[in-house]
């Protein structure tokens, strides 16, 4: 725990496995996570992984599917959102509330100090 937000455990090994991606068979492969996404619990003491929302090697059928234009299409219009693809990405859209912008904020400083080996992060702002 770090500037008072907890990290479920889930979301490390999550880290761990998209950053020390190795596997055996092609199965394995197709399993293997591109994205997932991360949210505060239902209470905001907690960040975790967001149920649903992921993208899996599996998922990418095809040269035309972009996984980037899969992943950009993921996160809710009016809420902020946390993201490992393969780099650090937070969403922040104007339409959310500055009291979400503020903890995801927070939020964002307790990721990158508990995960060091993220060297590249992103802001996504958007407005509608």
């Amino acid at each position: 725990m770090t500037s008072g937000v907890i990290i479920h455990d889930s979301v490390m090994e999550v880290f761990n496995e998209i950053k020390a991606y190795k596997t055996a068979t092609q199965d394995d492969v197709k399993k293997h996570k591109k994205a997932v996404f991360l949210c505060f619990n239902d209470d905001c003491s907690e960040i975790q992984l967001e149920e649903n929302k992921q993208i899996l090697v599996g998922d990418i059928r095809n040269s035309v599917d972009d996984p980037f234009l899969m992943f950009i299409h993921l996160p809710p219009p009016n809420d902020c959102r946390h993201s490992l693809y393969p780099l650090f990405v937070s969403w922040c859209p104007d339409s959310a509330t500055t009291k979400l912008k503020m903890m995801y904020s927070n939020g964002k400083n307790s990721i990158k100090k508990m995960f060091p080996g993220i060297q590249h992060d992103c802001l996504c702002v958007t407005s509608h």
